[in-house]
């Protein structure tokens, strides 16, 4: 049921009210509860429901008392719930116009709560129909009109048979009840008139006559009447016979689709698919042509040959698999390689099931398949194309790679020098110094030994420099075992002297030095290359007390180092662009535009992390994102 029906249920039974709010709660329905006859009252003033299940039997009066206030609601259908068996008063209660049926509180719950269910669906699938009354009685047509209109149908109506040919005409009708005996046209000749138009062959007739004559009822009968019911009527069991009538001709309706659809798939099936039943001993007894053409380039009959004579050699182990499925009674599934008469390689994808007896044994196997030769061929094709592409990108990303250490191997040799500067500065002074006390006479052998270890140590120092940078030029062949602070300090040995000429400080708020693996050369390169474009920034825009800040932040699976900069940013239209190769924003003298391409191939492919930029008030953001497994 799409739309969800609101439903008051009005009982004293605490038991059966909670089971049914419950029950019918848990199917989507919108319930509420009411226990006498004055909350029931107070209910209905303010709201209207689409159903109403009313107990007859209330603590403060008769259910009688809630239908004038369900009758103010015009879309309001009432199911009574009652183990009253007072015929006349059960009669009367359809006269309020609004009871729909009576459900029987004798019976186990699980079979009324069934009961009311099915009911309801019922009803919410007759606005699809319309039925046809045909009565010389007004009374007698309003009665019904009301009634049928109650319980959803569609209702039309005429006054006798001739009336009720020109309906038919100019509407589409589903069902009739008509009148035997009426003026103009009686029921029976109405009936045959009906019968003879092919259109309405399906259509249900119910007959309502006062007579008793059993021939009357025979030709009734025998003129195509699906019922005959005899006046005066029970409504109770004439609202029952209606919905049979019109509950078969709805399945009858479903039958005919359900054939018109089974024959479209067999249609489809027989063109596209391929089609075929075998027997237990896998002899083919039937097969569409699709699979005879794909085997037979005839298109010859290939109905009482065995399946496996069509198979490949290289087929055994996956019919191996396909027998023990069928032992066991289950469907089977995989690819099978045949070859044609021509002896053209085939190869099918091909689904078996099993059906079975009433013994349980296999009475046949049915299976469907599709043709995947041309598939695979363009698989096969496709992934030497994929190989092919990723050896060339990964020959071109090495190259790139060597390029851009390349490039930046003139700014290496800048940072080289700002790094030699204060130690040879420092060694400068200590030969002056010597000199001097070499001409004064004051050189002595305390002199020359602290002079020359303290030389010793800035030429260790100057010659750890030239290793640091060295380690830029080397491609990670294997993962490392190291700390973030290991990462950062052999970054900064390389920029720090740079960055103390400019009066940039770097500065570093490491959460957990945690240790994890990577490629720490490549790691180490991509940090050197941000805070050196970073720098750079600082300097185009002449920022005063410029400032690159590193925060590492770590979890259990991920490690997250963020680079902030004090240079005003990057501008929005080219945000995105700036991991493209060759995409530079600086002068074609200082930049190649493959640094932070090869930045993110580095993280992204080598590393399987993520770089991401963005702005922030103050400048630029880099984020890489690395995996601690």
């Amino acid at each position: 049921m799409k739309h969800k029906f609101s439903i008051l249920i009005i009982d004293d039974s605490k038991l059966i009210n909670n089971s049914l709010t419950q029950s019918l709660s848990s199917r989507g329905f919108e319930v509420i509860q009411a226990f006498d006859v004055q909350s029931a009252k107070n209910i209905l003033r303010d709201r209207s429901f689409d159903y109403a299940l009313l107990d007859l039997e209330l603590p403060d009066g008769a259910g009688e008392d809630v239908l004038p206030y369900l009758q103010i609601h015009e879309e309001i259908r009432v199911i009574v719930m009652t183990s009253d068996r007072d015929k006349q008063r059960r009669e009367h209660l359809f006269t309020y116009g609004v009871v729909i049926d009576y459900i029987t509180k004798e019976r186990y719950f699980a079979d009324m709560e069934l009961s009311i269910v099915q009911l309801i669906e019922r009803v919410s699938t007759n606005h699809n129909l319309s039925i046809l009354v045909v009565d010389d009685s007004k009374f007698m047509r309003t009665q019904l009109r009301i009634l049928l209109s109650k319980r959803g149908f569609n209702v039309y109506d005429a006054i006798n048979g001739k009336d009720a040919l020109l309906v038919l005409k100019k509407q589409q009708i589903d069902g009739a009840i008509i009148d035997l005996e009426m003026p103009v046209m009686d029921g029976n000749k109405l009936l045959g008139a009906i019968k003879r138009d092919k259109k309405n062959l399906l259509m249900p007739v119910m007959v309502v006559s006062g007579t008793t004559d059993p021939d009357k009822i025979a030709r009734v009968i025998k003129n195509g009447a699906s019922d005959f019911i005899n006046k005066p009527y029970s409504t109770e069991e004439l609202i029952l016979r209606i919905d049979k009538m019109m509950e078969e001709l709805k399945q009858q309706r479903k039958i005919k689709q359900h054939e018109a659809r089974f024959e479209m798939y067999n249609q489809a099936i027989d063109k596209a698919a391929i089609f075929f039943k075998i027997d237990n001993d896998f002899t083919i007894t039937y097969a569409n042509d699709t699979l005879c053409k794909l085997l037979c380039d005839s298109g010859g009959l290939i109905e009482g040959m065995n399946f496996e004579e069509y198979l490949n050699g290289e087929n055994s182990v996956t019919l191996d698999g396909l027998k023990d499925a069928m032992q066991e009674k289950k469907s089977f599934k995989d690819v099978f390689s045949f070859k044609n008469s021509s002896s053209h390689h085939v190869s099918l994808n091909l689904t078996f099931t099993p059906l079975l007896n009433e013994k349980n044994e296999i009475d046949e196997i049915l299976v469907i398949g599709f043709d995947v030769t041309l598939l695979e061929q363009k698989e096969s094709d496709l992934k030497e194309k994929i190989e092919y592409e990723v050896h060339k990108n990964w020959e071109q990303n090495k190259m790139l790679i060597q390029q851009s250490k390349m490039a930046s191997m003139g700014e290496m040799i800048g940072h080289i020098g700002h790094q030699w500067r204060q130690p040879l500065s420092s060694l400068g002074i200590m030969f002056q110094k010597l000199d001097l006390a070499y001409r004064k006479e004051k050189l002595n052998e305390q002199l020359m030994t602290s002079s020359t270890q303290k030389a010793i140590r800035i030429i260790e120092q100057m010659s750890k420099t030239i290793d640091d940078f060295r380690d830029f030029f080397k491609s990670d062949k294997k993962l490392y075992l190291t700390t973030i602070t290991d990462v950062l300090d052999q970054a900064n040995s390389v920029i720090e002297a740079t960055l103390l000429k400019h009066n940039i400080t770097l500065n570093r708020h490491i959460k957990n030095n945690i240790e994890f693996k990577c490629y720490k050369n490549e790691l180490s390169q991509v940090i050197l290359n941000i805070i050196v474009n970073a720098k750079d920034a600082i300097l185009l825009n002449e920022v005063q007390n410029g400032e690159i800040s590193i925060t590492v932040q770590s979890d259990t699976k991920y490690i997250n180092i963020i680079i902030d900069d004090n240079a005003g940013g990057i501008p929005e239209d080219i945000l995105e662009k700036v991991f493209e190769p060759y995409f530079t924003t600086k002068e074609k003298s200082n930049g190649t535009g493959i640094g932070l391409y090869m930045s993110k191939t580095i993280i992204e492919e080598h590393m399987q992390g993520k770089l991401e930029l963005s702005n922030t008030l103050s400048g630029a953001s880099f984020k890489i994102k690395l995996p601690l497994r």
